[in-house]
């Protein structure tokens, strides 16, 4: 899929997740096609090869694998939980805008659109929601992506000290909002870019 195709499709996404917080209640049911439309929002956002991160181990096991980082048992991993991106998005969405921003946002995110589009007709019909512009910048600035090894992983699913779950689903408690890898300080993974 070429990269103007990938973006086609992010903001199809993004336009779906605007839709199903603003129009359908909150079900188990609507919860799981939301969290699908952000993953898949960011996996388009991303690409294919759109991997910033990878921890040191991991990068380890991929030199073992002679570079290659697909077949070799690592987990892809969203730096910021796609779960904790969702509560972000209903939030932003829930909270109240000015016309004058909103209307902002939405030429914003036409003019980004209309850039992107090299295919005739494929936003054809997109809806004229000025909140999907919303979703847009809250996923955009959310998606990172990292490589981690499955016992890496295995720490973010650890109880937390203070009894009070892991970290697979949410930021560290004293988050900054800022730091996309502060979830791999907290359980001591060396992340760094690749």
């Amino acid at each position: 899929m070429s990269k103007a195709s990938e973006m086609v499709h992010f903001y199809w996404y993004c336009a779906t997740v605007a839709q199903l917080i603003e129009h359908l209640p909150r079900t188990t049911a609507t919860r799981t096609v939301l969290l699908f439309a952000v993953r898949r929002a960011t996996d388009t956002l991303t690409g294919k090869n759109g991997i910033p991160y990878a921890s040191v181990e991991a990068l380890k096991v991929c030199e073992a694998n002679g570079g290659i980082w697909e077949g070799c048992g690592l987990r892809k991993e969203h730096a910021i939980p796609v779960t904790h991106i969702c509560d972000e998005i209903v939030a932003a969405i829930s909270a109240p805008y000015s016309a004058k921003s909103l209307a902002e946002a939405k030429r914003r995110l036409d003019a980004e659109m209309v850039a992107a589009a090299t295919k005739s007709g494929a936003l054809d019909g997109f809806p004229g929601n000025p909140r999907i512009a919303l979703v847009v910048e809250i996923i955009r600035a959310s998606t990172a992506l990292a490589w981690l090894t499955v016992k890496e992983d295995d720490l973010l699913k650890a109880r937390l000290a203070d009894g009070s779950g892991s970290l697979i689903k949410r930021m560290p408690p004293d988050w900054d909002g800022r730091d996309p890898l502060a979830r791999y300080r907290f359980c001591k993974i060396d992340v760094r870019p690749i």
